[in-house]
């Protein structure tokens, strides 16, 4: 199926955690975890209405060198990447969305990416506005995201995005941290890859 042009063009500007998206669509496996992301977006693409959704295992990664939270969901060609930047370890609380084209990720910001099959292509969708909770309580991960994403290109599309997760528990092993968090990861590899459970 032929990628979306625009998406993979801006992913080597994004974060390196959000092109791992790209890197991870067509893996498969399981998460070995009770993790869950469940998403619906509405909206337009390539012109047409466009209504979706996602529900499927997730998988999270604590980098406390980076300070950052990713809790990435895939399944098949269909996936959701969030990243949180807690601005006091990984607690709970409310993060605003950014779109990292136009503004430096820092504490307290959220990033959201998500890519799924329009026709003959992936396309990929980046937020820009809109906020997400997180709580942890006693290690267990859960939130929720509602924003507007929007697909890049020379006549941007905007849909209207919610989603939350819930049963999480992270990865904070030195394999977790990107290499622009400040940690190290082995390879794009190291991340878990959550269960094919199907996507809508």
């Amino acid at each position: 199926m032929p990628r979306d042009n625009a998406w993979w063009s801006i992913s080597g500007r994004l974060p390196a955690t959000l092109a791992l998206m790209a890197a991870l669509a067509a893996c498969g496996g399981g998460s070995g975890g009770d993790g869950k992301l469940s998403a619906n977006w509405k909206g337009r693409s390539n012109g047409s209405p466009s209504t979706g959704g996602l529900s499927t295992g997730a998988t999270a990664s604590w980098c406390g060198a980076g300070k950052l939270l990713e809790i990435m969901a895939i399944s098949g060609d269909t996936g959701v990447a969030v990243l949180l930047y807690p601005t006091d370890g990984m607690k709970s609380g409310t993060f605003a969305m950014i779109d990292p084209l136009r503004e430096p990720v820092h504490a307290g910001a959220a990033a959201v990416a998500a890519r799924w099959p329009d026709g003959e292509q992936i396309v990929g969708f980046r937020g820009v506005t809109g906020s997400a909770t997180l709580s942890v309580v006693q290690g267990t991960i859960s939130g929720t995201i509602t924003g507007t994403m929007v697909r890049p290109g020379l006549q941007p599309e905007s849909l209207a995005f919610t989603g939350n997760f819930s049963a999480l528990r992270a990865d904070s092993s030195a394999g977790a941290c990107p290499p622009d968090s400040g940690g190290k990861r082995i390879s794009h590899d190291s991340v878990m890859v959550p269960t094919d459970t199907g996507a809508r």
